[in-house]
């Protein structure tokens, strides 16, 4: 079927290894140049430099020989209009398939043993975007990564992560670590990785809050700084007042234990006002944007003065 061919052009790509990818072109400007274990950790110009990858094989690869990868980023706007920060957004353009859906670009990632490449891949990306955006003056943005459970199983993400940031000269806490549910689920060994990225000063959010059979139990087991109300909850809120009850519980308890709420999926103005009425005022979705390149995502700061011209 698509998803086996998929599978194998992606395996074989990684396989191959070889040459770094640079996506200045995806990223609209600033550019990211992965290479092997040689190329050091040099940073030029803030932005521009080589991450380190193990010799041979590089998240290049799914690039060079399968069409295009590369990263977007959605805003993420308080109620009053001021931005919180964005979420970075992997995406990938197969030259034979067209656009892969991200759960079917990491399924093939983490089945063909590259998930850890690709992730590397991810965080290099956003974390050049992220300084190049304080360059511009937005220096309480947030940048907020996707990790999977395939990399929650590498007991050294913690530090290879805070290595990637020191080369692009951004802190720590200007980052946050978004996990599922389904991510958690690996128990003691992935717990200990969250805490390690939370020592590290990493901040962590969870995604698709309030549908998962244990949900609650990670405010008391991870160190968690902001959760994301799952999309059918905030998709419903105009229709279904059961959704509305759920959310109000959700948003009390976090401002209890001093977490911040992101709704996701914010479509239309009597959606936001209706969330804004019961607790929640961080959003995110097509009433403010689509995901954006890099170029794009600054002129809507400029659009809406983020960042003065």
């Amino acid at each position: 079927g698509v998803a086996g061919q998929i599978k194998e052009a992606a395996v074989a790509a990684a396989a191959a290894g070889g040459g770094g990818m640079n996506s200045g072109d995806a990223n609209g400007g600033v550019v990211v140049n992965i290479g092997g274990l040689g190329g050091g950790n040099g940073v030029g110009g803030g932005y521009e430099g080589n991450v380190p990858f193990p010799p041979g094989a590089t998240a290049g690869c799914f690039s060079r020989y399968s069409g295009r990868l590369y990263v977007k980023y959605q805003p993420q706007i308080r109620h009053d209009g001021s931005i919180i920060g964005a979420e970075a957004l992997l995406r990938w353009d197969h030259e034979q398939f067209g656009q892969i859906i991200p759960p079917v670009l990491v399924t093939i990632a983490e089945e063909s043993g590259y998930i850890h490449l690709l992730g590397k891949f991810v965080f290099a990306s956003a974390f050049a975007v992220l300084r190049e955006l304080q360059l511009l003056g937005l220096e309480d943005f947030i940048m907020s990564v996707n990790i999977t459970p395939g990399q929650l199983d590498n007991p050294n993400l913690a530090t290879e992560t805070a290595e990637i940031a020191r080369a692009y000269g951004v802190s720590p806490t200007s980052i946050e670590i978004e996990i599922t549910e389904q991510a958690a689920l690996g128990g003691g060994p992935r717990l200990k990785v969250l805490d390690s990225l939370h020592k590290q000063g990493f901040r962590l959010s969870m995604d698709d809050f309030g549908m998962g059979h244990s949900s609650l139990i990670y405010l008391k087991e991870f160190n968690l700084n902001t959760i994301k109300l799952d999309g059918s909850l905030s998709r419903e809120v105009e229709s279904n007042p059961t959704c509305c009850e759920i959310i109000t519980s959700i948003v009390q308890l976090a401002k209890s234990v001093e977490l911040d709420v992101i709704a996701e999926f914010v479509e239309t103005e009597p959606q936001k006002e209706i969330l804004w009425s019961l607790g929640c005022d961080h959003y995110q979705g097509y009433l403010y944007s689509p995901a954006l390149s890099f170029n794009e995502f600054v002129g809507y700061c400029r659009a809406n003065g983020y960042i003065k011209s």
